[in-house]
């Protein structure tokens, strides 16, 4: 202690006070920053999931149609070229009608993932009705679609398969393809027309 000048220790104390209230602080911020920055990559997380959910098909893990069609607008908002693929499983209501619905949701998915194993990173497959399936080829032209197709029929002839169940049954699709150019724009609904019309083409 300082008897000449006593108010020098307590300004000691008091600044050092001072000081610990204001690392406390500090601390406190950084705890709630912290916690703030926790929170918010919380609900980040919560509303990508459900955007997923809005986007996929439960039970291919394909995007739905919704998802598929608002992609597709944004490729025709791009002024881009791309090629779409339209199939379906062939005699499918026979597959649900002999076997039963759970054996087509088998048929279903194995289809999915063998038309899965010929796409590129950048093409987009989706499950757009029961057994209705549809492909985006983002700049593929139509040569390349056909391409894609025949691989996708040959695989599926091949690994598809019920051999589980009595009697075995051949699994095969059938593909459309129509090509779109920003030099003959038309409009989405009109080229999945025409996909659809090369689809039943091809199954006759």
């Amino acid at each position: 202690n300082n008897p000449e000048h006593p108010d020098e220790d307590e300004i000691g104390k008091g600044s050092r006070r001072y000081d610990d209230e204001i690392q406390s602080l500090f601390i406190a911020i950084s705890v709630l920053i912290r916690k703030l920055r926790e929170t918010l990559n919380k609900q980040r997380r919560s509303e990508n999931n459900l955007r997923r959910l809005a986007d996929t098909d439960p039970l291919t893990g394909l995007f739905n149609r919704r998802a598929f069609f608002e992609n597709a607008e944004a490729l025709l908002n791009e002024n881009a070229s791309f090629t779409l693929l339209a199939f379906d499983i062939d005699h499918f209501k026979s597959v649900n009608d002999t076997y039963g619905h759970d054996v087509g949701d088998t048929a279903i998915i194995a289809v999915a993932k063998a038309a899965q194993a010929e796409l590129r990173a950048t093409d987009m497959l989706a499950r757009v009705g029961g057994e209705e399936f549809a492909i985006l080829l983002p700049g593929a032209s139509g040569t390349v679609g056909v391409q894609a197709a025949m691989r996708i029929r040959h695989r599926v002839a091949t690994t598809c398969d019920l051999a589980d169940v009595e009697p075995p049954r051949r699994i095969t699709v059938s593909i459309g393809v129509a090509e779109y150019t920003p030099d003959t724009p038309i409009a989405f609904e009109e080229l999945m027309r025409q996909a659809d019309a090369a689809l039943y083409e091809a199954k006759n």
